[in-house]
């Protein structure tokens, strides 16, 4: 239970880092296929947020980030 809750807390960081220093605007209206690259999960939130403003497109893939981090955490204690 503990290495899972790591592991998610590690995953969460990286969401997180990635949706707030990583992501550049055409991220989120790209047509590009799913799974063309390593990012799945960014790639996948990307294309269910593409009708959102890009601030708030970046904001809930960084809450979903953040909620990995919390599932991790509850998993830990």
């Amino acid at each position: 239970m503990v290495i899972a809750g790591g592991l998610l807390i590690l995953w969460g960081a990286f969401v997180v880092y990635s949706s707030i220093f990583k992501m550049r605007k055409q991220d989120v209206k790209d047509d590009s296929r799913v799974g063309s690259s390593w990012y799945i999960e960014l790639e996948v939130l990307s294309k269910l947020a593409n009708n959102l403003p890009y601030g708030l497109a970046k904001g809930l893939i960084a809450f979903i980030g953040f909620s990995f981090m919390a599932l991790g955490s509850w998993m830990v204690y």
